[in-house]
């Protein structure tokens, strides 16, 4: 009876092993979080509430490439009208992470919040004035007095022209500002009627008014010019602290999404819609709203540049210089310092884990 006693006794041992195991995982997968949530799903607001196809490589991307999944992530989109209610859901704990423009999020580390930016998406800036190219305006100095056309009167883009006028030597508050909205059409008519004497227009607003005839030339300055850390991904420092391997996972998955769709757009724009064909214009097949889809998906991998050789890195100089100017045109309540608002601690593990070649390939091999 020995052999058979020897015998259960391995067997209720390995039971046991392995239902160690399955406790073990089980707590991997939860309580980094807190209350129970498990650190593989990811709740991931946004500061716009309708994708484009120009986000694809924010979300579509790598859910439909499952740079996420593979990783071992949940990740659930939730979609804001604007970054300040994106700010405020990260705040009372209904998102993870948020990406979106970092006005709202400096402003509210000056007020106090735990907030921290990790990975940025956009190190240009796309919040200058624009103006027909036969306007006499040539240099900030030029729209001293005059109307400027931006898509809401509560977008970061006031200060944002607030501080170039104040860095040429105008009083900011000579500057009209109007609401033109963001819809093409409108923008158009705002500029040829002459209602407004410049615009603030992102790349993809350039594009599309380009398209139908409407070219425009900016007006700013080298310094201004240079300003980056446009794009953000943010959250509690709590969270980033408790999270940080799932954090890295998930960047990771973006940079790859960033770099397939820089190499292969259509192949972006095709799998955005396969996820999302709802968001095809009204009477379109998916064939007729490439051309347009592509050119926004292009923008936005433009704008992904790296910075000392890596992707989602910022320049500590640059992000201070743009909070000292928030600060000086008074859209920041106090001074704040770079240190609070940016960790890029996890710049270099990310980049460490991409292979960008590789990724290239895959996109261009990529078939639907």
């Amino acid at each position: 009876m020995e052999p058979v006693r020897s015998g259960l006794r391995t067997l209720v041992i390995a039971v046991f092993g392995l239902l160690l195991l399955g406790v073990q995982a089980c707590g991997a997968r939860g309580g980094e979080s807190g209350a129970g949530q498990s650190t593989s799903t990811v709740r991931y607001g946004f500061g716009i509430a309708v994708q484009p196809p120009g986000v694809s490589p924010l979300y579509a991307l790598p859910q439909g490439l499952n740079y996420w999944k593979d990783s071992g992530l949940n990740v659930e989109w939730k979609g804001f009208q604007g970054g300040s209610p994106a700010i405020q859901a990260l705040i009372a704990g209904q998102v993870d992470v948020i990406m979106s423009s970092p006005l709202t999020m400096v402003t509210s580390v000056a007020k106090g919040a735990d907030l921290v930016a990790v990975a940025t998406f956009n190190n240009t800036n796309d919040q200058l004035p624009y103006v027909l190219p036969e306007s006499p305006a040539q240099t900030p100095s030029d729209l001293a007095g005059k109307k400027i056309g931006v898509t809401s009167l509560e977008s970061e883009t006031v200060p944002m022209v607030k501080a170039l006028m104040k860095s040429v030597g105008v009083d900011p508050d000579s500057v009209t500002f109007i609401a033109t909205g963001g819809v093409a059409t409108e923008v158009e008519r705002f500029v040829r009627s002459g209602q407004v004497d410049a615009v603030v227009s992102n790349i993809n607003l350039r594009q599309e008014l380009e398209a139908r005839g409407t070219n425009l030339r900016r007006v700013s300055t080298s310094q201004f010019d240079q300003i980056g850390w446009q794009s953000n991904l943010m959250m509690t420092r709590k969270y980033f602290e408790s999270n940080r391997d799932t954090v890295q996972k998930f960047v990771t998955g973006l940079v790859r999404s960033h770099i397939f769709a820089d190499e292969n757009p259509e192949a972006a724009v095709r799998i955005f819609f396969e996820q999302y064909p709802d968001a095809l214009p009204v009477g379109q097949t998916v064939e007729q709203a490439l051309p347009q889809a592509v050119r926004q998906v292009k923008a936005r991998t433009s704008q992904f540049k790296s910075y000392n050789g890596l992707f989602v890195n910022a320049d500590p100089v640059a992000i201070q210089y743009y909070l000292d100017l928030m600060a000086d045109t008074g859209a920041l309540p106090k001074r704040i310092e770079e240190s609070q608002v940016w960790d890029g601690s996890l710049v270099e593990p990310v980049n460490a884990n991409v292979d960008e070649q590789a990724v290239r390939a895959d996109a261009r091999g990529w078939r639907p």
